[in-house]
């Protein structure tokens, strides 16, 4: 029942180039509904048409993907998340990250870090040496779901000579202040229902594999972009399909080899 989704380099423009591709599934809608401010729909609304509860009437119950214009800038994370501030000696945000992906493509094999102190990876999130200052590491693994706040890096070069570090991290405690749920997910019992808050922070580039979440997910965007591609949940039987390029990880996490780009 959940949207399949795939985030892409907001430099790709050209398909995959041979064979048949999830870009070519029938349905295809066009952009995502976008709202001002003025038209954010109530709670009550937003319950209903856009993320009904199971049983609804709403397209099967899958809902209806919506952009919030301007969510993002309302909260304080928009002005209080600077690599300055994450970086400086009495930062109020002297936390621990616990998750580092070590590639900006999400393979589910480069690796990860754990434990990564949030000023080292600001210090060096561009140049990739934030690893070397991690109180250990790992294998890779699959990071948890779920909505809540994410970053694109500040000023963020390529990292090129050294890993390409990408923060897929809980949110820390200190952080959750600097964030809050809009009205429409806030009124009613939607804070109770929040499964999980994520920060993902990198340098730009970052590009993961179709899934479907097991929740449903909130997105925010408070530096720089990110670029989507969505597919209905009545396509998953095809997405899930060896003929469209799916296949499973040694550690049983479904990932995806067959995008190269958005449709031409």
């Amino acid at each position: 029942r959940r949207w399949w989704l795939v985030s892409m380099r907001a430099d790709a423009t050209s398909g995959p180039s041979s064979g048949p591709s999830i870009f070519a599934l029938p349905g295809r809608l066009g952009d995502v509904e976008a709202l001002p401010r003025a038209e954010w729909p109530s709670a009550r609304r937003f319950r209903e048409y856009y993320a009904p509860p199971c049983g609804s009437r709403v397209d099967a119950a899958a809902g209806i993907p919506v952009v919030l214009l301007g969510a993002a800038a309302e909260m304080p994370a928009s002005s209080r998340w600077t690599d300055e501030a994450f970086a400086a000696r009495d930062s109020p945000y002297a936390v621990t990250l616990d998750n580092v992906e070590l590639a900006k493509t999400e393979t589910r094999a480069a690796g990860e870090a754990k434990s990564v102190p949030l000023a080292a990876f600001v210090r060096h999130y561009r140049d990739g040496a934030a690893a070397s200052e991690s109180d250990g590491g790992g294998g890779g693994g699959e990071s948890g779901g779920g909505g809540g706040g994410g970053r694109g890096g500040r000023r963020g070069g390529g990292g090129e000579g050294g890993l390409s570090l990408y923060c897929v991290s809980s949110l820390p405690r200190p952080l959750r202040h600097d964030v809050w749920l809009p009205p429409p997910l806030a009124c009613g019992s939607g804070t109770q229902r929040l499964a999980e808050a994520i920060l993902w922070f990198s340098s730009g580039g970052t590009q993961s594999v179709v899934h479907a979440d097991g929740e449903d997910n909130f997105l925010c965007v408070f530096d720089g972009s990110k670029r989507l591609a969505l597919w209905h949940p009545r396509h998953g039987g095809a997405i899930e399909s060896a003929e469209l390029g799916w296949h499973n990880t040694s550690r049983g996490d479904a990932t995806y080899g067959g995008v190269g780009g958005p449709p031409p």
